[in-house]
């Protein structure tokens, strides 16, 4: 492995860069530079989930990839009066329409043509649109590949002056996880798969050689960048197709894992999901919480089983059979999904819990007061 550089050393979470937009993107325009497939498009969303922009502000999605000159603003010769002056209408996806302050990302700005480059360059620095002004309020960020990934992502020095550039890292396992795949019901098994792979979480900038991790992105393997490599956006995807297994035969689950996560990560994910045997199904548990199967000696599968619970599977009307089940597992599992329950979300108070449904379904039930009292687990916070 290779030494971490400056950049990498100075680079945040998706949520410390999330966090950084909503405190200070009202008067700072700030690049996002990360990896490829790492989720810098789920900044705007983020932001937007946030309560304190849910009912003030619109959220506008400007794909720079997708314009080109005069995708920006036209010229509105209907407008043209006696003064014989021209005026510009503006794009819609910037949002003025709204008469509201608007969050506006503009998505790939390094890939954009040019025209959009300098397009851009006003709306960064002076929040105005030709002669229209944003609402007061208004945030603008953009997002780009790194440089060092080699794909083709530029801007000329005098529009980067207008923005500030700040280094997005990829996500640990353990933060996809908790703040993505479990709250958006990711299948089980690539959760697990993600688990026992730490490595696919890894920047190129660490790997010194690409034949040292076979699954990322590398800009030193051009070979594999042109057949495939695995991203946590095709985490997801496959994901997706995992879900749809019993639909496919092994060829074409194969072939599609192959065309999502790469040669190396369709192989690996495609071992894993065979070795893990059969689960209970979340009916098993529900009918007969000490006769369903537990996968022993099989922490992979123990692990998937609890993951599914805390990504909503569990319903109130049979939480008692779901602690019964637990009790079956092995400790360590009882830890991960206590632990996982009342913790809280970053910046969070003791209420603001990361799986909302799960907390409140266990905390109003009495045999969960009794389990936590009986395995020594204190759970004193305020429940709403």
């Amino acid at each position: 492995m290779g030494k971490i550089s400056t950049e990498e050393s100075y680079a945040l979470s998706i949520e410390d860069v999330t966090n950084t937009i909503a405190n200070t993107g009202t008067e700072i325009t700030y690049l996002a530079e990360g990896h490829i497939g790492s989720g810098k498009s789920t900044i705007l969303k983020m932001l937007m989930a946030m309560s304190r922009f849910k009912d003030t502000h619109v959220g506008c999605y400007f794909d720079c990839t997708t314009k080109d000159m005069g995708d920006f603003l036209i010229p509105n010769l209907q407008s043209i009066g006696d003064d014989g002056i021209v005026r510009f209408a503006p794009n819609s996806e910037l949002g003025l329409q709204y008469k509201k302050p608007v969050i506006l990302m503009f998505d790939e700005l390094g890939k954009a043509v040019p025209p959009i480059r300098r397009a851009a360059n006003r709306v960064a620095l002076e929040r105005k649109i030709g002669e229209h002004t944003l609402p007061k309020g208004s945030i603008v960020f953009a997002t780009t590949n790194l440089g060092a990934e080699n794909i083709g992502d530029m801007l000329e020095a005098h529009s980067r002056d207008r923005y500030t550039p700040i280094r997005m890292r990829k996500s640990g396992c353990d933060e996809w996880l908790e703040n993505y795949a479990i709250p958006n019901g990711l299948n089980p098994a690539v959760m697990g798969f993600a688990k026992e792979t730490p490595e696919i979480f890894n920047s190129f900038e660490v790997v010194k050689d690409p034949k040292d991790n076979p699954y990322i992105f590398h800009p030193a393997d051009p070979q594999r960048n042109a057949q495939g490599f695995l991203t946590l956006r095709g985490l997801e995807r496959a994901s997706w197709i995992v879900d749809k297994k019993h639909t496919l035969s092994d060829v074409a689950l194969t072939a599609a894992l192959r065309g999502t996560i790469g040669v190396a990560g369709s192989k690996a994910l495609f071992s894993y999901v065979n070795m893990l045997g059969s689960l209970p199904s979340v009916e098993d548990i529900e009918k007969n919480p000490l006769g369903a199967i537990v996968p022993d000696n099989n922490m992979a599968a123990q692990s998937m089983i609890v993951y599914r619970a805390l990504g909503g599977q569990l319903a109130r009307s049979w939480i008692d059979n779901w602690f019964a089940y637990l009790d079956r597992l092995h400790p360590a599992m009882q830890g991960l999904f206590m632990q996982s329950v009342v913790a809280t979300k970053a910046n969070g108070g003791p209420e603001d819990f990361k799986y909302p449904k799960v907390i409140r379904i266990c905390t109003s039930n009495a045999t969960f007061r009794e389990w936590c009292q009986t395995h020594n687990y204190a759970f004193t916070a305020d429940k709403k």
